[in-house]
């Protein structure tokens, strides 16, 4: 009766060890550690061991390189008169206030000159008021009408002696738009000497808008 106590007690103690050291594989397989598994291939066996997912290293991607900035966009300036490409003639006569600049207003009259030029006159949008001043509209009795005076170069038959030799083998190829158009127009901005208004001359551009 007594051998019989003590081998039951015996079987009750393995018992409760083997629940132990079961317990604590489990409680490192969930911590994150390698877990080997031993696998049987014919008389041979085989131990391999595997990391959880969270632990698995992952291939880092390298970081992209930093886009290369586009270069600057390089505008042109504008003809000056007294450039052996502008065709104006006796270019002294222009003092030159802006080397280029660029303006918006509606067309209010087209009249042709005798030295082959058009005068246009551009009655401006208000934020380019100030560029005329009171000769452009009073000197040889208003003929300009208070707008800012445009001279396309070389549009007609010149029939100015002094004014011949800068069109010779030139015709300006610029379109001018009908009175009444919204324009955008660039050139040189510059001072009429012999008249005393202010004008973009010669014109080298126009869009209209």
């Amino acid at each position: 009766m007594t051998s019989h106590r003590a081998r039951v007690g015996h079987g009750t103690g393995c018992a409760a060890l083997i629940a132990v050291l079961v317990l604590l594989g489990f409680c490192k397989g969930a911590g994150g550690t390698a877990t080997p598994t031993t696998r049987t291939n014919g008389d041979t066996a085989q131990t391999t061991t595997s990391l959880p997912p969270s632990r698995i290293p992952m291939d880092t991607p390298s970081p992209s390189p930093p886009p290369t900035p586009s270069p600057p966009v390089v505008v042109a300036g504008c003809v000056q008169p007294d450039s052996s490409s502008s065709h104006v003639y006796n270019p002294d006569r222009l003092q030159v206030l802006k080397p280029c600049i660029s303006v918006t207003g509606t067309i209010d009259f087209i009249r042709h000159e005798a030295d082959g030029d058009l005068h246009v006159g551009l009655k401006l949008d208000q934020q380019f008021a100030g560029l005329v001043n009171p000769c452009n509209a009073t000197c040889l009795k208003g003929a300009e009408h208070g707008d800012l005076v445009v001279e396309p170069v070389c549009e007609g038959t010149v029939t100015q002696a002094d004014a011949k030799s800068a069109c010779v083998g030139y015709h300006n190829p610029l379109v001018i738009p009908p009175v009444g158009s919204h324009v955008e127009m660039g050139g040189a901005y510059v001072l009429d000497r012999d008249h005393g208004w202010t004008e973009i001359h010669p014109l080298q551009e126009v869009h209209v808008i």
